[in-house]
């Protein structure tokens, strides 16, 4: 596997595999683009993979609804497209709050239906990223990690007239979070749906 660039669709539908894979050498995978989609079983442990050339990680997992692995230790800095990457994805919930973004432009519908999902991603450097239709449509944070997203993006320059989708997430009224959201709005041009105040 060491030469390998691309394991586009690799597993796609592969609705019986659930093998382990963690010692593989994926140092040079540039694109891991539906490389388990509909991988309906597949739980396996691929926390070792090395990831730090993969620019692209669009529907990686997508609905791969059993997976819950910790890939908390990857390197995604290369990063730059993370559209659908743990879509459907509905049982995945792992803290990747310390992932290095810093490059992503593109995370649409990233978490879009991965109903578990409730971690914080306030630390996430966002300032690049120009596409966050349906982000997490579909899915609840819970109200004190929809907070800390709010206040931690609201403190980076990121771009303007943004439209994203926080599903029913409710932050607090009448605190930080709520300035945050506000000044998303207003300063930011930001389009926000979510689930209100709390």
């Amino acid at each position: 596997m060491s030469s390998a660039t691309s394991l586009f669709s690799m597993f796609y539908d592969c609705t019986a595999f659930n093998q382990d894979l963690n010692s593989w050498n994926t140092s040079s995978v540039t694109s891991m683009w539906a490389v388990f989609y509909g991988c309906t079983v597949f739980d396996g442990d691929i926390s070792s993979w090395d990831v730090s050339s993969c620019t692209n990680f669009p529907s990686a997992f997508q609905a791969c609804t059993a997976f819950n692995q910790d890939i908390s230790g990857w390197n995604v800095s290369s990063g730059t497209n993370f559209l659908g990457m743990f879509r459907d994805a509905s049982s995945f919930n792992q803290d990747i709050s310390g992932w290095n973004v810093g490059a992503a432009t593109n995370m649409s519908s990233m978490f879009r239906n991965a109903t578990s999902f409730d971690q914080d991603l306030g630390g996430w450097d966002i300032t690049s990223v120009t596409n966050f239709s349906s982000f997490m449509q579909g899915i609840t944070l819970s109200t004190v990690n929809y907070d800390a997203l709010l206040i931690g993006w609201d403190a980076q320059s990121v771009q303007n007239g943004i439209v994203i989708d926080f599903g029913s997430s409710k932050y607090t009224g009448g605190g930080a979070a709520a300035t945050a959201r506000a000044d998303l709005l207003s300063s930011d041009g930001w389009t926000i749906t979510d689930g209100g105040i709390a």
